[in-house]
């Protein structure tokens, strides 16, 4: 089986999508302490992906959790 390589847009989308968890999940580790629920924290990821003009793909998606 041959490598594909990525194009330069797939490339820069790659990179943005990756500079949207960045910032996210920067968020999150300030955000986590004692009295702070999951909910919260679930809550707080998707406001600021969709303020960043992303969308969690995966979100919801029934099936195995990790590795």
């Amino acid at each position: 089986m041959a490598i594909k390589l990525k194009s330069p847009r797939e490339v820069e989308l790659m990179a943005r999508a990756g500079e949207v968890v960045r910032q996210v999940l920067q968020r999150l580790g300030e955000m986590v302490a004692p009295g702070v629920t999951t909910g919260q924290l679930n809550a707080q990821a998707e406001r600021m992906t969709a303020s960043l003009g992303a969308e969690a793909l995966f979100k919801g998606v029934p099936g195995r959790r990790g590795p």
